[in-house]
């Protein structure tokens, strides 16, 4: 059972990466094109793809496999590291692009 939902979370966060990698053209397109004039800015443009590029980063969980934990300490602390860098960046951009989401308050 554990590791059913291990491998459905892994596969659920492998495709929501995939996907928002997709962003990474620097097209605007899908949820882009109804921002405006706000793409003009070159601050939400530069948080937007900051936010893709961490948060994809962010969503690769390879570092908590019990067997790279054992037998690949170093890469599992390197890995360890590049999340947590992700997580804050990626978390940061997030917050300030979440001040002109348009689905109210519950965004921020």
């Amino acid at each position: 059972m554990r590791t059913s939902i291990w491998i459905c979370c892994f596969l659920g966060a492998v495709s929501i990466a995939l996907q928002s990698i997709s962003y990474l053209d620097f097209q605007p397109k899908k949820i882009l094109l109804g921002k405006g004039e706000l793409l003009e800015q070159n601050s939400y443009r530069a948080a937007f793809y900051a936010h893709v590029l961490f948060g994809s980063v962010a969503l690769a969980p390879l570092q908590f496999l019990p067997w790279i934990r054992k037998y690949l300490l170093i890469w599992h602390r390197n890995v360890g590291a590049m999340y947590v860098f992700s997580c804050l960046l990626g978390g940061v951009s997030g917050f300030c692009i979440a001040f002109y989401a348009e689905e109210g308050p519950i965004t921020l």
